[in-house]
């Protein structure tokens, strides 16, 4: 039978960790620390080697601070034994932005080039984190969540907004509107009877149909997945017709395009008019353009 596994024991802040290289032993001190807007821009002046600075990401964070989102949960400012920020930056901008203190980790003394090791590992998803709660059909969830909250921002579609939403922004969301998961349960069941819309697309449209008009909703929708009982010039029709022929001809439409499409034929179909032909103004679909549901 084989010796089980040594485990090395924690070593205490101070201690000395024996060098891989033979070189002089790195010497790194652990400790929590409180750190304040005044002591994050003492640190950030000393952040000479980093790579460039994700202002959306410390946008993010700085949310989450202010909302009191932020937790002390064992992630690392990393300093080098010369002082400079090997990691952590966009946390310590952040914590500026919001003018609010937060609580972390912090190790001292490692090696400058420990930097070239430090985030070279996968980032954790937003639907592994939904995973990690019990919830189903995570990555069409955390899709339907992430675009529902950019539209509840103004940004009916990327571009519009840096506001991208932060894991507990979208937790939020989902405590704060269970129709959300509804949306997706319902987009699950359908997604096979009409494969050419992305299932995100379906999703969306429950939730904002559903808002409008709850009866309403359930006919055209339904009318759009068969495109029974349709007469000529019916604008479900229209939007299976744009679908088709867009897989037809080998035209890519994104989920933007998919889900303005739809809302144009709702539109018509709540206003009892004619509809055989899906275009956007001006041939083009942009932020300004994007149409609001009636």
């Amino acid at each position: 039978m084989s010796s089980p596994p040594v485990i090395t024991p924690f070593r205490a802040p101070g201690s000395a960790a024996a060098s891989t290289n033979g070189s002089t032993p790195t010497v790194c001190k652990p400790e929590v620390m409180t750190i304040t807007p005044d002591l994050a821009r003492e640190w950030t002046g000393l952040n000479t080697r980093n790579r460039p600075v994700r202002y959306t990401k410390v946008a993010q964070y700085a949310r989450d601070m202010k909302a009191g989102n932020w937790m002390l949960n064992g992630e690392t400012v990393k300093i080098a034994a010369d002082g400079t920020i090997l990691d952590g930056q966009h946390r310590l901008y952040a914590c500026i932005q919001a003018d609010i203190p937060f609580e972390t980790v912090i190790i001292r003394g490692l090696p400058p080039e420990a930097q070239d090791t430090i985030d070279t590992g996968m980032a954790r998803k937003f639907a592994d984190q939904l995973a990690l709660r019990g919830e189903v059909n995570t990555p069409l969830l955390g899709a339907i969540a992430r675009w529902a909250l950019r539209w509840l921002r103004g940004a009916k579609m990327s571009g519009a907004t840096d506001q991208d939403p932060t894991h507990e922004e979208m937790f939020a969301l989902l405590e704060a509107d269970p129709r959300i998961r509804e949306a997706c349960a319902w987009a699950v069941a359908v997604k096979g009877r009409f494969r050419s819309v992305n299932g995100s697309v379906w999703g969306m449209a429950w939730l904002l149909l559903h808002g409008s008009d709850h009866l309403a909703a359930e006919v055209f929708l339904e009318k759009c997945l068969t495109g029974e009982a349709c007469p000529a010039g019916h604008p479900a029709l229209a939007f299976r017709s744009r679908i088709w022929n867009a897989r037809e001809a080998g035209e890519r439409l994104t989920t933007y395009e998919q889900l303005a499409y739809l809302i144009i034929a709702w539109n018509a179909f709540k206003e009892d008019r004619p509809l055989k032909l899906l275009k956007f103004p001006n041939g083009k679909l942009t932020v300004k353009t994007f149409p609001d549901v009636k």
